[in-house]
């Protein structure tokens, strides 16, 4: 037990040191002054996403090893749209100011520029991500590759845990497919709205959208797949049935 606390107070005596070193360059003292609220907030809702998968974990036995797969591959998705937005947006304007580009159709078209404008982040809408705004169609993008990684890792989870002998039963599979691309839609347009929402209130997204995307990705992830095991045991099915044993 001494360990523990020798480490955490060897953390306290290193924490003040680098924060003073941090805000005195010029590259960082930014985050430094911005960054802590959305650590600490993410922190408390990564917490609420531990404490579903605490309870889900003493109903479902197999349900824990494909959290991490859930919850980091579709956070990592969303995290990757949010960067882009956000590198997008410091190349094209400064925050606290909306930013326009023209739609692709009137650049097809050769419509006049100041007739067919778009905020360059797409609304945090399902209709804004079906339309032709160019993030949306990333979006779009992202959200297709959750298929074949979902089935992919699905597969090599269940394979380790019959030790080779079973695959995944195919309604499973449908399942947590579908529990994957619900999270996955659901943080991209959280995306989409808290960077437009932190850009026009003047603060630098870079600094604050990722952790809430990232930490929100852990709960909607654990929500999503504990909804898609009650789900499959209400359909009387399971992840998957090795011969000889119930």
């Amino acid at each position: 037990w001494w360990l523990q606390f020798a480490v955490l107070g060897g953390y306290a005596l290193v924490a003040p040191l680098c924060c003073m070193i941090a805000s005195r360059i010029e590259y960082t003292a930014e985050v430094v002054k911005e960054g802590w609220v959305p650590v600490i907030a993410a922190m408390l809702i990564s917490s609420a996403g531990g404490t579903i998968l605490k309870h889900a974990d003493k109903v479902f036995r197999n349900l824990a090893p494909f959290a991490p797969v859930m919850n980091g591959a579709g956070g990592n998705l969303a995290a990757v749209q949010t960067s882009r937005i956000c590198t997008d947006l410091h190349l094209n304007g400064e925050p606290g100011h909306a930013v326009l580009r023209r739609k692709l159709l009137a650049v097809e078209k050769h419509v006049p520029e100041e007739e067919e404008l778009e905020p360059l982040t797409p609304p945090a809408t399902l209709t804004g991500l079906m339309s032709s705004n160019e993030h949306a169609g990333v979006a779009r993008v992202l959200i297709c590759l959750t298929i074949p990684g979902s089935l992919i890792f699905a597969s090599l989870i269940v394979r380790v845990q019959s030790g080779g002998v079973a695959f995944p039963k195919p309604c499973f599979l449908a399942l947590f497919i579908g529990a994957a691309l619900v999270q996955v839609a659901f943080l991209i347009l959280f995306a989409h709205g808290i960077v437009n929402r932190l850009w026009l209130n003047g603060s630098n997204p870079d600094n604050s959208a990722i952790p809430y995307v990232t930490s929100l990705g852990d709960v909607v992830g654990t929500t999503c797949l504990t909804g898609a095991f009650c789900l499959l045991a209400w359909l009387g099915g399971a992840p998957f049935t090795i011969e000889g044993m119930p």
